[in-house]
Protein backbone atom coordinates (compact mmCIF):
# COMPACT_ATOMS: atom_id res chain seq x y z
CA UNK A 1 0.00 0.00 0.00
CA UNK A 2 2.80 2.43 0.83
CA UNK A 3 4.48 1.74 -2.51
CA UNK A 4 1.28 2.45 -4.42
CA UNK A 5 0.82 5.69 -2.44
CA UNK A 6 4.36 6.70 -3.35
CA UNK A 7 3.56 6.09 -7.01
CA UNK A 8 0.32 8.07 -6.78
CA UNK A 9 2.16 11.05 -5.29
CA UNK A 10 4.71 10.99 -8.13
CA UNK A 11 7.51 10.20 -5.70
CA UNK A 12 10.72 9.06 -7.36
CA UNK A 13 11.73 6.90 -4.39
CA UNK A 14 10.68 3.60 -5.99
CA UNK A 15 12.22 4.58 -9.32
CA UNK A 16 15.59 5.09 -7.62
CA UNK A 17 15.72 1.54 -6.25
CA UNK A 18 18.63 -0.35 -7.78
CA UNK A 19 17.60 -3.10 -10.17
CA UNK A 20 19.27 -5.81 -8.12
CA UNK A 21 17.56 -4.68 -4.91
CA UNK A 22 14.14 -4.73 -6.58
CA UNK A 23 14.79 -8.17 -8.07
CA UNK A 24 15.91 -9.59 -4.73
CA UNK A 25 13.00 -7.96 -2.93
CA UNK A 26 10.51 -9.50 -5.34
CA UNK A 27 12.00 -12.99 -5.05
CA UNK A 28 12.82 -12.89 -1.33
CA UNK A 29 9.34 -13.96 -0.18
CA UNK A 30 9.03 -17.12 -2.30
CA UNK A 31 12.68 -18.06 -1.70
CA UNK A 32 12.40 -17.64 2.06
CA UNK A 33 9.15 -19.62 2.09
CA UNK A 34 10.81 -22.45 0.14
CA UNK A 35 13.91 -22.48 2.37
CA UNK A 36 11.76 -22.70 5.51
CA UNK A 37 9.57 -25.45 3.99
CA UNK A 38 12.55 -27.52 2.83
CA UNK A 39 14.33 -26.89 6.14
CA UNK A 40 11.37 -28.43 7.95
CA UNK A 41 11.74 -31.53 5.78
CA UNK A 42 15.48 -31.66 6.38
CA UNK A 43 14.84 -31.71 10.14
CA UNK A 44 12.64 -34.79 9.80
CA UNK A 45 9.22 -33.19 9.46
CA UNK A 46 6.86 -32.82 6.54
CA UNK A 47 6.75 -29.99 4.01
CA UNK A 48 5.78 -26.82 5.96
CA UNK A 49 5.48 -28.75 9.23
CA UNK A 50 7.20 -26.58 11.81
CA UNK A 51 8.36 -27.85 15.17
CA UNK A 52 6.13 -26.50 17.91
CA UNK A 53 8.93 -24.67 19.74
CA UNK A 54 9.98 -22.81 16.56
CA UNK A 55 6.55 -22.12 15.03
CA UNK A 56 5.93 -18.99 17.15
CA UNK A 57 9.09 -17.43 15.68
CA UNK A 58 9.05 -18.84 12.15
CA UNK A 59 5.48 -17.97 11.17
CA UNK A 60 5.57 -14.20 11.96
CA UNK A 61 8.98 -13.82 10.29
CA UNK A 62 7.75 -15.75 7.27
CA UNK A 63 4.64 -13.56 7.05
CA UNK A 64 6.69 -10.35 7.35
CA UNK A 65 9.08 -11.37 4.56
CA UNK A 66 6.16 -12.45 2.37
CA UNK A 67 4.34 -9.15 3.02
CA UNK A 68 7.41 -7.16 1.95
CA UNK A 69 7.77 -9.20 -1.22
CA UNK A 70 4.06 -8.96 -2.04
CA UNK A 71 4.10 -5.20 -1.41
CA UNK A 72 7.03 -4.70 -3.77
CA UNK A 73 5.29 -6.86 -6.37
CA UNK A 74 2.07 -4.84 -6.15
CA UNK A 75 3.93 -1.52 -6.33
CA UNK A 76 5.94 -2.72 -9.35
CA UNK A 77 2.80 -3.97 -11.08
CA UNK A 78 0.88 -0.79 -10.32
CA UNK A 79 3.77 1.29 -11.63
CA UNK A 80 4.06 -0.87 -14.74
CA UNK A 81 7.74 -1.58 -14.20
CA UNK A 82 9.92 -4.60 -14.49
CA UNK A 83 13.26 -4.73 -12.66
CA UNK A 84 15.59 -2.75 -14.89
CA UNK A 85 12.94 -2.47 -17.56
CA UNK A 86 12.38 1.29 -17.65
CA UNK A 87 15.53 2.29 -19.49
CA UNK A 88 15.30 -0.68 -21.82
CA UNK A 89 11.64 -0.03 -22.62
CA UNK A 90 12.35 3.68 -23.20
CA UNK A 91 15.19 2.85 -25.58
CA UNK A 92 13.15 0.31 -27.57
CA UNK A 93 9.83 2.13 -27.79
CA UNK A 94 9.28 4.62 -30.58
CA UNK A 95 8.81 8.26 -29.55
CA UNK A 96 5.25 9.59 -29.46
CA UNK A 97 4.04 11.20 -32.71
CA UNK A 98 5.40 14.72 -33.11
CA UNK A 99 8.26 14.22 -30.63
CA UNK A 100 11.87 13.31 -31.25
CA UNK A 101 14.28 11.63 -28.89
CA UNK A 102 17.59 13.26 -28.21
Amino acid sequence: GAGVLLLLTSSSLLATLPRSLLSWGLSLGPLFFLVIALGAMALGGNFLEYRRQWAALIIPVLEAVAALSIGLSLAALFGGRRPGGRQKMMAESPPPPGEERS
